[in-house]
C-alpha cells in the first residue's frame, strides 16, 4: 500500500509541477502580450500628443500672425495722426506766431512752478 501512495503521490506531484509550469507559461505569455499592448498603446498616445502640439502650434503662430498684423495696422495708423498732427500744429504757429509763443511760455511756466512745488 505504501508503494501505491507513493506512486499516486509521485503522479500527484508531477501533475502539479506540470500545471504549475503551465501556469508559469501561460503567466510569460500574457505579460509578453500586456507588454506588447502596453507599447502599442503608448505609441498611439504619444502619436496623439504630438499631433496636438503640432494644432496648437499652428494655432499659436497664426494668432501671432494676426496680432502681428493687427498692431502694424494700429502703429501705421497712429503714425498717420501724428503726423496729421504736427502739421496742423505747424500751420497754427505759422498763421499765430505770436499767440503761439505766448502759449509755450505759459505751459512751460506752470510746468516749471509744478515741478519745482513737487521738490519741496
Amino acid at each position: 500500500m505504501d508503494t501505491q501512495n507513493t506512486s499516486a503521490d509521485t503522479s500527484f506531484g508531477e501533475e502539479i509541477s506540470k500545471l504549475a509550469s503551465s501556469a508559469a507559461e501561460h503567466s510569460r505569455e500574457s505579460a509578453a502580450e500586456l507588454a506588447k499592448e502596453t507599447e502599442t498603446r503608448f505609441r498611439q498616445a504619444r502619436r496623439y500628443a504630438a499631433d496636438k502640439v503640432e494644432q496648437l502650434r499652428r494655432a499659436a503662430a497664426d494668432g501671432a500672425g494676426i496680432v502681428r498684423q493687427r498692431a502694424s495696422e494700429g502703429w501705421d495708423a497712429t503714425c498717420g495722426r501724428a503726423k496729421d498732427l504736427h502739421k496742423a500744429g505747424e500751420e497754427y504757429v505759422k498763421a499765430n506766431p505770436t499767440k503761439a509763443v505766448l502759449v509755450t511760455l505759459g505751459a512751460g511756466l506752470v510746468l516749471g512752478l509744478l515741478i519745482g512745488a513737487s521738490r519741496r
